[in-house]
Parts: structure tokens; sequence; C-alpha cells
């Protein structure tokens, strides 16, 4: 009979889920590698299922005062003892090679998966089970262990995903697909900003990148979304003095200088307490992040307050620390990847201002995509790549689309700057806006129950 022993490593196992309790930041990070049923240890396997609810549930904010309540809560005190608790926090592996923790844990799961599966087909050899079926069973679960199977679809599926999606496209009242930007020109050729997408704005310095990110913020919060702002650089005073400006009117100079009678502070209070009690919301968050953080706080906002979009202002300023043998290049590349990848796992689009290279200012040309600082990986991950820049007219802000991965179709936008409330608006608006097509009967394509019948 064929004997196999089972794959673990008991010190990486300790060892990340000591890091997972010691700095709760690394939590998204540790889910996107491995996943509960993938730690041998029954123990291992139980506390790693209570640090992810507990994270899901309070986000970073969480302690080990926390963490003791919530098994106390839950009944858990003879299965996961707290002077064993203290001992795997002090197995917590440097973050360096946390994803070498990771990695080993994940290879020794699947191994045991293997196992399980030669001992299972042995077994259903010696029962006569017919070969065809064991093939398709044995192909299904080399699948399963590759990757997840539910993940692939075939063309009924597509099929299904697409005449849904086409549908209920069909049925809202908005006109775009993505979240409108407030700027008639701009969705006409974006379409909206959609889930999933990497949406850029490139500038210089002073050129106006963080205005321009508050100008949409508020339009998103003015249409009804909710909106995670991360201003790395600009204190919440400042930031909010230019958003106060733009919601009533009141000139910025006049804000910031406090020169205003009763009446007008009466007025301006009326409006901006106006601006807080409709429309969306958006939530400011000024803290100096870096990469882990940045991540995670954007999964805790999407998770907990159910975010429509994040806006990071800027991609320059999140601190990444090279691992070995890297460069800061190289650190900024993995920080582009991540940022994709979480614009497509929580269905959301994130918009990140960036920085262009020094040269790009002096150039007698436009700044191209080639421009953005740091890292050639913010081209190839983005969807949009919006590029800024100033030519002489103090007001005026030439705005490119450079890159429109999805559609395709680039253009070029002026940009007025209006310096009294500090907001945007396009030169010469007034494009049209594509309008709604009557509706044709769909509903005689649908069963009984509601499904299209493929």
């Amino acid at each position: 009979m064929i004997k196999i022993e089972p794959y673990y490593d008991e010190p990486a196992e300790r060892s990340i889920l000591g890091t997972m309790l010691a700095d709760p930041d690394v939590i998204p990070s540790v889910m996107n590698l491995v996943g509960e049923d993938d730690f041998y240890i029954e123990e291992h396997r139980l506390l790693f299922s209570v640090i992810v609810r507990l994270w899901q549930e309070h986000g970073s904010n969480w302690d080990e005062v926390v963490l003791r309540d919530y098994i106390r809560k839950e009944g858990l005190e003879d299965r996961l003892p707290l002077d064993w608790i203290l001992g795997i926090y002090e197995d917590a592996a440097p973050l360096v090679t946390l994803e070498t923790a990771c990695r080993i844990v994940k290879e020794h799961s699947d191994r045991r998966k293997v196992g399980d599966l030669i001992l299972s087909l042995a077994s259903s050899l010696k029962k006569g089970e017919p070969v065809e079926d064991l093939l398709k069973n044995t192909l299904d679960r080399l699948l399963s262990i590759a990757g997840d199977s539910s993940k692939l679809y075939t063309k009924v599926d597509i099929a299904k995903l697409v005449a849904e999606y086409v549908k209920s496209a069909m049925e809202r009242k908005e006109v775009y697909t993505g979240l409108p930007t407030g700027f008639t020109e701009v969705d006409e050729v974006t379409n909206g900003f959609r889930a999933g997408e990497l949406i850029v704005f490139g500038a210089r310095p002073a050129v106006g990148k963080t205005t321009l990110l508050v100008t949409l913020a508020e339009k998103f919060v003015e249409s009804g979304y909710r909106v995670a702002f991360f201003s790395l650089e600009m204190p919440p005073i400042t930031l909010g003095l230019k958003l106060a400006s733009m919601v009533s009117g009141v000139p910025f100079r006049k804000l910031l200088s406090g020169f205003l009678s009763d009446e007008e502070y009466d007025s301006f209070l009326e409006k901006l307490l106006g601006y807080t009690r409709v429309g969306g919301d958006v939530y400011f968050d000024f803290r100096r992040h870096d990469h882990k953080s940045l991540v995670s706080s954007i999964f805790f906002l999407r998770k907990k307050m159910g975010i429509d979009v994040a806006m990071i202002d800027y991609f320059q300023l999140v601190k990444v620390k090279p691992g070995f043998g890297e460069s800061m290049k190289d650190a900024y590349s993995a920080l582009s990847t991540d940022l994709k990848m979480v614009a497509k796992e929580l269905e959301i689009p994130v918009i990140v201002a960036s920085q262009l290279r020094r040269e790009a200012e002096h150039a007698s040309k436009p700044p191209t995509i080639r421009d953005l600082k740091e890292t050639g990986q913010l081209e190839q991950d983005a969807d949009m790549i919006f590029l800024l820049w100033r030519d002489g007219k103090d007001n005026i802000t030439r705005m490119r689309l450079a890159k429109n991965r999805l559609l395709g179709e680039t253009a070029k936008f002026n940009l007025i700057f209006d310096k009294e409330t500090h907001t945007y608006s396009i030169e010469k608006p007034g494009v049209s806006v594509p309008v709604q097509q009557e509706k044709t009967n769909v509903e005689d394509y649908y069963d009984e129950n509601g499904e299209i019948p493929f």
C-alpha cells in the first residue's frame, strides 16, 4: 500500500502567523499568497481564520487585546491558548523573508494535495472505475491544485456574462459605463472611469495635479459615489480649504486669510454644510503610507466603507523598500503592479497622480508617456494616462489623454483654472452627450426563472 508522508514546514507556518499578528498591514499581501487550507497544523489554520476575520472587521486597527477578547467571545481559549499565541508572536518573520515563507507553505500544501490525488487515484484504479472517469476527475483536481478551477470560464459562461452585462447597461439610467468624471468631454472619450482600471495623471510640480484630483473627487461625491483620497503631500487644512472653496464658490485666498464679513461667513457655512449633507462621501487619509499599508488601507476602505474609487496623490511619495538585489525602480514597479491588481481585485478604479521627469519641464515639446518618473511599469500597468502641462497662458492647463487601453481613442483638452476657487473646467464645453436609445424588449430571451437559456 502506498504511504505518503505529509509535507509541511511548521516554522514557516508559525513565522507567517507571527508576522500577521505583529504587523496587520501585511495581512492582505499574505492572503494573496496563502489561504487557510494551505496550513497543515489545525491550530495554525484556526488562528489564520481568526486573524483574517479580525482584519475584515477592523482593518489594521487591532492589537493583542482585541485578539484575546475575540478568542474569548468565540469560546476558543482551549484551542488557542494565550501563552501559545505569545510564542507565535515571537516567531514573526522579517518582512524580507515573509514572501519566501508563504511560498514554502504554499508549495508544501500543493504537494499534500498531489499526494492525496495519487492515493485517491490508486484507490479508484483498485476499484476498477472507468478510465475515462478517472482521467476527467484527475484533470479537474490537477487544475484545482494549479489554480482555482472556478475561475475558468467556458464560452457559455462568457456568453452569459456578456449578455447580463449588456442587459444591465441597457436598463441603467447612466450614460457611461464607468464613473462619470463630471467633465463631459473627457467622459465622451473614456466612457467614464471603470472598475479594475489604473488611471494615471502625470505632471511636473505646481502644474495642478492635486487640484485636478480634488476637483474629480468633488464631482464623484456630488454624483453620489464614495471616494478614498490618499493625500501624501498636502496637509488636511490646505486640502480642506481647496475643497471648501470649490463647493462654496468663496475665493481660496479669502478663506485662507479669513477676510470674510459675517454675512459672507454665514453664506459660506450654509453652502459648506449643504455639501456635507448631500451626495456621496469622501474619506481622506493624510498618513505617509508605505507600499503595504497603502494597499491594505484600500482593501479596508473597500470592505468596510464600500468605496467606489481610490485616489492617490501622489505615486512617488509612497514609501517603498527595495528587496535584496532590487533598485528603487524595481520597488516602484512592484507598487505599480500591486495598484493595478488592487483595482482589478476590488473592482474599483484606482486613480494615481505621478510626477514627470525634470527634463519634461524644459522640453520644447509636450510631455510623453515616457516622462513618467521612477518606473516604466506604470506605463505598462495603466489603463489610461493623462499628461498635464502649461505652455504660456496662466489659466490654461493642457491635458492629453495619451493612453486609452480599452477604447484606443486619444484626445487633447484645455483645462481652465479658476484662481479664485481653485477649480478646473474645460474650455469650450458642449460636446454632445450620447443619448439613450429606445429600448427593445429583451425579456423574450429569458426563461421562466429569469435566466438566459444558453
